[in-house]
C-alpha cells in the first residue's frame, strides 16, 4: 500500500466510523431542543409584567469629570538625515 493511503485511512477512518453515532446524537438533540422551545413557548406570556410599585427607583449616579486628552505633538513628516 501507498503511504498516503495509510495516512488517509488513519486520519479519516475514525471520523467515518463515528459519523453515524454523531448524526444520531445531533438529531436527538435537535428534537429535545424543539420540545423545550415548544414548552417554553406555551408558558411564555405575551406582554412582560410591569415591575411592582414597591421597588425603589435606581439611584442616579453622578459622573466624575473626564480628564482632558493628552497633548498631541506634531512630528515632521520626514526625518532630517
Amino acid at each position: 500500500m501507498n503511504g498516503d493511503l495509510i495516512a488517509a485511512a488513519c486520519l479519516f477512518g475514525p471520523g467515518i466510523l463515528a459519523a453515524p453515532a454523531l448524526a444520531v446524537g445531533y438529531v436527538r438533540g435537535r428534537r429535545e431542543i424543539a420540545a423545550t422551545d415548544l414548552v417554553l413557548g406555551e408558558t411564555r406570556s405575551e406582554a412582560p409584567e410591569p415591575p411592582p410599585d414597591a421597588r425603589e427607583p435606581l439611584p442616579v449616579a453622578d459622573r466624575e469629570p473626564v480628564a482632558g486628552l493628552a497633548t498631541v505633538l506634531a512630528f515632521p513628516a520626514r526625518r532630517a538625515a
